[in-house]
């Protein structure tokens, strides 16, 4: 998931700086880890959505994000 989304960033990033490529690195880090660790669990936890789906919720949408941008 990080290689599938972080690839393409970094080659449309190249052009910039490198403060802009880490930054944008640690802003996917955190809302992946938001959706993934927090709202998935929260969310699963509640009975809201399936516990597979709290878990796997993050990686399914980072995947689909991958893909389009690649």
């Amino acid at each position: 998931v990080f290689f599938l989304v972080g690839a393409p960033i970094g080659i449309l990033l190249s052009g910039g700086t490198q403060l802009g490529a880490l930054a944008s690195s640690v802003g996917f880090a955190l809302v992946y880890y938001t959706l993934t660790l927090r709202f998935g669990r929260d969310l699963a936890s509640q009975g809201t959505i399936p516990t597979w789906l709290g878990g796997w919720g993050g990686a399914i949408l980072g995947l689909s994000v991958g893909t389009v941008l690649t």
